[in-house]
């Protein structure tokens, strides 16, 4: 290695001069830069300024001085001499040269390889000269020879020892400040360090110099870096040197940093993917999957920690590789309660880590769980009315966000209790305590039922709860049967007087004679006879009793009067029944009369019967001008349970006050219904004054002899083709000639017709917007000239009359033949239609037919203000393919004959206006009825939907107990379609307003003091199955059977109506639904849920959800459940349960069907049969006082795609 040594040397002269006598000699010894091993120069010379001296002698020394004890010679010239004298071993020629030019005054030494422990050292040069004979000078001159010698090794070490020559690899660990030395030996001078590392982070350390034996240095430079990952795969440098402009050694090494898990490149994941960072929850009994994360290098081992107690070590895969590792590890627990509050704790590490600290991430357990148990405090027994408080307690929950839920539990299911209070959550050892307070205040409805308490907290289950009770609902007695306070009798006969009572507890039952005296069966045992039945259980709060008197042998003159009955169980006050016991009595006057017809000299009244009074009870109907007070009587009584009545021989254009009486054989009842009617005017004629006469050359009507204040000519034209007449413009209020083709347009909304298109022309007289019946214009032609008649027009006239003639008889042969058929045809039909079913009837009844029974009281007549046409859309052209498929039968009417009166009521694109139409029902006769229109702006689509629906009801054949189409206008928009008006509008409005508010129904619709019945509501039932058999019997389904499209008569008489939805499957059994908006979700059967199908099966279970409707009032199906809930649960065999006050067999005909299987469910006809038959039994199947409006209350706010 030696011989590899380059030195560097540098020769620094520093001149000096020895003088004698003056400056007369001048010595310079300068020499080149020396490197170890490498040739050097030494140059001397001299300049003599004295021109007699002489040259004598020049030496070469080494040593610190000339003098001193250790220089040693080199070699000496003299005179002349160019070859010296050699000392020492100078004289080596392998080593040395030296030489003197004498013309130049130099002598150099040549070192031919120079030695640093040899070569070394002052170097002297003395010249002396003579000034012969007389006197000599001398100088001399030194320099140090300095040899640098370079660096030609170098090696790097650290704690470890060193590192081989040609490099390799440190391995570090990040973050662990490590230090590495660089040493250069064998230099001169000492060396100066360079360190360099890709990433930078390097701190330079001390540089130490140690010179040897030989005078040679070792020089010693340190360095610090704290590694990080981003150092892996560098290289550190280290690099020595010692001469400027020399590049020095180096030596470099390849870092490989191993990185041990560090809390910052730690994480703890849930089963979900999310990072924890401070606590999770988790449900007791649940399983949850935690996950550690750790990145490091090498693989990191896991250990998982549950308070500090070791739960598995899961080592780390064997392998370093090159780059950083993700090591991930999962862990599962299941939550027990005593979890809460506990860290789960990952640890890692690698053979690098710290063993005292290693790093770890943790969580908290929260254990989200029920309270340990639920528990209710109070009383049971309670009393009506009456405040009872309850508290509810459930401790040691997990979150704080539970709560305590009431509910009044009965057969019906489950109801919730709003307004209970709750104390803030009390907290104790993380978990936590609910306390809640019900003050109930109880109602008999209550008695028997259990109430409970339940913790919830979101979707938890099973919830925890407490049930408490039965409750012991105490309540005053109340009889029942108020409503019950007359009997009739008859001498001699037996009455039965009847006082039914509820309580809790038992009622207490008194009877009271005439005279305030109390009866028992030991009063008169032949006389009275009392028996009291006690009941209990279903539809009954607490125990009801039933006390029946029975009065034997009855005189009239001993027995008639009041009887009393007094109930009381201690609770409350005491309640009383007084019953009349009478014979048979004057019936009650009519109600709700009203004028259905009229014309210039009759009105027909109709009218509501009144209780009769026990006996068969007619009626006598009078009347009189309101501008007199004189009553006259109008013909015989009316019988046979008749409640029309046409009144005749009236005065034209007359206001008359029309009364009825009842009457039976007891008398008649002196108060009296009635109504005010007017006569129209009489039509048009010459008896009038008036004359109308229509040309028909050249199409005028001519008006004459209209003197009358305040009155107009209205005429109407029957065009050819057409089965209708229309009213011709505007109300002719003088006399004039009008031009039929130009008076009518402006009403005619259409093209101009030709006169040869009209076939006759009738004319109406109005005063005061009351119009008469039409009577025919006069026709006339215009008068042939007498002048210039041709010769031979005899003939041809007489043969144009013959002609004429002839076909007259053969037109009026053919409409003959034509009514004839008609009438066939219609009486056939009718006799098809008619209700076969043995109808129930409801009191008061009515004589009107199903056709024309179904109007009210006339409105007053208004203007006729024209709907304003839809806007239309910009398939405008297409209204006449909208209307294609419907054609024009006898029921097309002009829309100029009717009088629209105002709104009834609106969908989300239709309408319904009552208005009055004129010869829809006979000619001339006025009737109230329902029109279906459309809004404004309704699309296409709404119009395809009206004309569907008018298509199919045209199918239909009249039945009784389906709303009977009358007429439709569908040549202009908008169209109508005209029903028949049914005033007491839907069933589910009707039953909903029959409530009353405590869940009584006492309402007034048959009269006074008259509730709907179990009769009523029974009755109501097989209408509306009537209805669906004879639809079902024309192969049509309805769809969307529901109390709201049940509309009700006057005389209570149930129409089935709202065919929007109905479908004609006259060649297909099942129908598949298309998208049609929102559906009767709550009505529809499971397999149209499910499956998109309609049957008539589904239209049976459609009736079922309606029966339930009857039964409870017009309460909404499944009133807690929205829509997605009803159907998840009735896919799991889910019924709606038994109301409490419907008995066994009607609740068995709902289960029959709601059946699974269409097939399994009752046809229409057969429950039709079956209702009747229940209600011929007589029995109480809806006990409607029972009814409780509370339990129906909705609770599920519907769905916006359903409807309700």
């Amino acid at each position: 290695m030696a011989s590899l040594m380059k030195i560097v040397v540098i020769v620094i002269g520093l001149p000096y001069f020895y003088r004698v006598h003056g400056q007369i000699l001048t010595v310079n010894l300068q020499s080149d830069e020396s490197y170890s091993w490498n040739p050097s120069t030494l140059s001397c010379s001299y300049t003599v300024s004295g021109a007699r001296y002489n040259f004598w002698n020049l030496q070469w020394y080494k040593g610190i001085t000339i003098s001193d004890p250790l220089a040693i010679s080199i070699a000496d010239f003299f005179g002349g001499i160019s070859s010296p004298r050699l000392f020492n071993g100078y004289d080596d020629t392998s080593k040395y040269t030296l030489s003197r030019d004498s013309a130049s005054s130099i002598s150099t030494l040549h070192i031919l390889s120079v030695n640093f422990t040899k070569d070394s050292g002052r170097y002297w040069c003395r010249v002396t000269v003579i000034d012969p004979g007389v006197s000599q000078e001398q100088d001399s001159d030194s320099t140090e020879l300095v040899i640098f010698v370079l660096p030609t090794s170098i090696t790097l070490s650290d704690s470890d020892g060193p590192f081989p020559p040609t490099g390799g690899k440190s391995y570090l660990v990040d973050g662990v400040i490590h230090e590495y030395t660089c040493r250069v030996p064998d230099i001169d001078p000492g060396a100066s360090f360079a360190w360099s590392v890709g990433g930078g982070g390097l701190t330079l350390g001390t540089t130490t110099d140690t010179t040897g034996s030989y005078g040679l240095i070792t020089s010693t430079g340190t360095a610090i870096l704290s590694p990080t990952w981003s150092n892996h795969g560098q290289v550190l440098q280290c690099q020595a040197s010692n001469k400027n402009g020399h590049a020095g050694v180096n030596v470099e090494v390849v870092l490989d940093v191993k990185v041990p898990p560090r809390v910052s490149r730690m994480s703890l994941h849930d089963s979900r993917g999310s990072r924890l960072d401070v606590s999770v929850d988790i449900d007791e009994g649940k399983q949850e999957t935690f996950t550690c994360k750790a990145q490091s290098r090498p693989a990191a081992k896991m250990e998982w920690f549950l308070d500090d107690t070791s739960q598995g070590v899961i080592d780390a895969p064997i392998g370093v590789g090159d780059g950083l590792i993700n090591t991930t590890s999962s862990w599962s627990l299941t939550a027990v309660r005593g979890n809460h509050g506990q860290r789960v704790k990952c640890e890692a590490s690698t053979a690098e880590s710290d063993i005292n600290a290693l790093p770890y991430v943790t969580v908290t357990v929260n254990v989200n769980g029920p309270p340990d148990n639920v528990f209710i405090s109070g009383m049971t027994l309670m009393t009506e009315d009456v405040a009872s408080t309850l508290t509810c307690t459930a401790a040691n929950a997990y979150p704080e966000h539970w709560s305590l839920v009431w509910s009044n539990v009965s057969s019906n299911g489950d109801i919730n209790i709003p307004g209970a209070t709750s104390d803030p959550p009390l907290s104790t050892n993380g978990r936590y305590t609910f306390t809640s307070r019900l003050d109930l205040t109880p109602s008999r409805h209550d008695n028997g039922n259990s109430i409970r308490c339940a913790a919830r907290w979101n979707s938890w289950t099973p919830e925890p709860l407490d049930t408490f009770g039965p409750l012991n609902v105490q309540h005053e007695a109340i009889i029942t049967n108020k409503g019950m306070t007359e009997e009739v009798v008859k001498d001699g006969g037996s009455a039965s007087l009847t006082c039914i009572a509820e309580g809790n507890p038992k009622p207490t039952m008194q009877w009271y004679d005439l005279n305030n005296t109390v009866v028992t069966n030991e009063t008169d045992t032949a006389k009275f006879v009392l028996v009291n039945v006690i009941t209990g259980g279903e539809g009954v709060y607490g125990l009801q009793v039933t006390s029946t008197l029975t009065i034997n042998d009855i005189d009239s003159g001993l027995d008639f009067g009041m009887y009393t009955c007094i109930s009381t169980n201690g609770i409350g006050e005491e309640d009383m029944l007084k019953v009349n016991l009478t014979g048979t009595r004057r019936p009650d006057k009519p109600s709700s009369v009203m004028i259905t017809g009229q014309t210039a000299q009759s009105l027909t009244v109709a009218w509501t019967a009144g209780y009769d009074g026990g006996e068969e009870q007619s009626f006598r109907v009078a009347y009189l001008k309101t501008s007199d007070s004189t009553e006259t009587r109008a013909g015989n009584n009316v019988t046979g349970g008749k409640t029309t009545y046409l009144v005749t021989g009236l005065e034209d254009y007359t206001k008359y006050e029309i009364r009825v009486y009842a009457k039976n054989i007891i008398g008649e009842n002196t108060d009296y219904a009635k109504v005010v009617g007017h006569t129209l005017p009489k039509s048009p004629s010459p008896n009038l004054g008036i004359t109308v006469e229509y040309n028909t050359d050249d199409g005028t009507v001519k008006v004459t002899g209209l003197r009358i204040e305040n009155s107009c000519i209205q005429l109407e034209v029957k065009y050819e083709g057409s089965d209708t007449r229309q009213e011709c413009g505007k109300c002719i209020a003088s006399n004039r000639t009008v031009t039929l083709s130009e008076w009518c347009a402006a009403s005619q909304k259409r093209r101009r017709r030709a006169v040869g298109d009209i076939e006759d022309v009738r004319a109406k007289l109005c005063i005061g917007g009351l119009c008469s019946e039409a009577a025919p214009a006069k026709q006339v032609k215009d008068p042939i000239p007498e002048l210039n008649r041709p010769a031979g027009s005899t003939g041809i006239i007489v043969g144009v009359v013959v002609a004429v003639v002839v076909l007259t008889l053969v037109i009026l042969l053919g409409v003959h033949a034509k009514r004839r058929f008609k009438f066939r045809n219609h009486s056939k039909q009718d006799n098809e239609t008619q209700c076969t079913a043995k109808s129930l009837s409801l009191k008061p009844t009515s004589s009107k037919s199903p056709r024309y029974a179904d109007t009210d009281a006339q409105s007053p007549y208004q203007e006729i203000t024209e709907l304003a046409a839809i806007k239309q859309p910009a398939y405008q052209d297409q209204v006449v393919a909208t209307y294609s498929n419907v054609t024009m039968e006898r029921k097309a009417f002009p829309r100029d004959q009717l009088k629209i009166i105002k709104e009834l009521g609106q969908g989300a694109f239709g309408l319904v206006l009552l208005a009055q139409a004129t010869g829809i029902t006979e000619r001339s006769k006025v009737t109230l009825v329902a029109v279906k229109t459309l809004k404004d702006g309704a699309s296409k689509t709404d119009k395809d939907g009206l004309m569907k629906e008018l298509d199919l009801m045209k199918k239909l054949p009249d039945h009784c107990n389906v709303v009977r189409l009358l007429g439709f206008c569908i040549n202009d928009d908008p169209p109508y379609i005209i029903v028949e008006y049914l005033s007491r509008g839907n069933l589910k409005d009707l039953l909903r307003d029959s409530r009353s508010k405590g869940g009584r129904v006492y309402g007034n619709l048959h009269g006074i003091s008259k509730s709907l019945t179990s009769k009523d509501l029974m009755k109501f039932a097989k209408d509306v199955a009537d209805g669906m058999a004879f639809i079902s019997s024309q192969q049509c389904i309805h769809r969307d059977l529901a109390a709201r499209n049940v509309l009700v008569a006057e005389d209570m008489l149930c129409k089935v109506s709202d065919f929007g939805l109905a479908r004609d499957v006259m060649n297909i059994r099942v129908y598949e639904r298309g998208s049609e908006g929102a559906l009767p979700m709550r009505w529809m059967a499971l397999e149209s849920l499910l499956d998109d199908v309609y049957t008539t099966e589904s239209d049976v279970w459609s009736f079922g959800i309606l029966l339930w409707e009857i039964v409870t009032l017009g309460s909404r199906p499944y009133p807690a459940m929205t829509a997605k809930m009803m159907v998840a649960e009735l896919e799991s065999g889910y019924r709606m349960p038994k109301p409490q006050h419907c008995q066994e067999e009607l609740y068995e005909m709902m289960l029959r069907c709601w059946d699974e299987h269409p097939e399994s469910r009752p046809t229409f006809k057969m429950i039709s049969e079956e209702l009747e038959g229940l209600v011929n039994k007589g029995k109480e199947y809806i006990s409607v006082k029972n009814f409780q409006e509370t339990i129906y209350e909705v609770v599920q706010a519907e769905d916006k795609e359903e409807k309700v």
